[in-house]
């Protein structure tokens, strides 16, 4: 507290980048008032109200991101709170690690690899059967190259009739072991993207 009134005192002939984040952060939360009377009754419930405000302003901040961005397109599909995903704390690490690539479309399927060279969304065609936009759905639950793969790994349910809704629920799947499946067919498709 003492160092905290001596920097404040200097703060006001000389810019202190420490205080100026303190600053900041107390405007960032609505809180300007504290700074300008340099008083708090209540600190224990200040570190509180700040540290929530702080974090609902950065989940809104992301959800505006993930919202605006053309990238995020599944991302958004498939996170539907700002909270670490069930895969993450049940799958071992190749596993979680594959399929965290491919729901933030961090591969070499044609939906990304034609971004990189400027392609429309329509232009870019699945680089192993040409028939459609080569995204994470259709390689996933359509792609006749990968029927064999999909037919071990895939329940049908998902496979017959596929759409958005089935899609979404086959990534955000509490169930172990057809994650696991999940991530072993997902495997295949992201080195075979790689390969080709």
């Amino acid at each position: 507290s003492i160092l905290y009134q001596f920097m404040y005192a200097e703060y006001r002939t000389e810019a202190s980048a420490w205080l100026n984040c303190v600053k900041n952060i107390l405007i960032k939360c609505g809180f300007s008032g504290f700074w300008d009377k340099q008083r708090v009754d209540n600190p224990v419930w200040l570190v509180k109200s700040a540290k929530q405000k702080l974090k609902d302003l950065f989940i809104n901040e992301w959800f505006l991101n993930i919202s605006n961005s053309s990238t995020s397109l599944n991302y958004r599909l498939f996170k539907e709170k700002f909270e670490l995903e069930y895969y993450m704390l049940k799958l071992p690490y190749p596993m979680k690690r594959d399929l965290c690539h491919f729901r933030t479309r961090n591969h070499r399927l044609s939906i990304e690899t034609g971004k990189w060279i400027g392609l429309e969304i329509s232009e870019r065609k699945c680089s192993f059967c040409m028939q459609e936009v080569g995204d994470e759905f259709h390689v996933l639950l359509r792609c006749p190259t990968f029927n064999v793969h999909r037919k071990r790994y895939i329940k049908p349910y998902f496979t017959v009739n596929p759409n958005i809704i089935k899609f979404n629920e086959l990534m955000n799947s509490k169930n172990i072991k057809q994650l696991k499946n999940l991530c072993k067919f997902i495997k295949i498709i992201l080195q075979s993207a790689t390969s080709s």
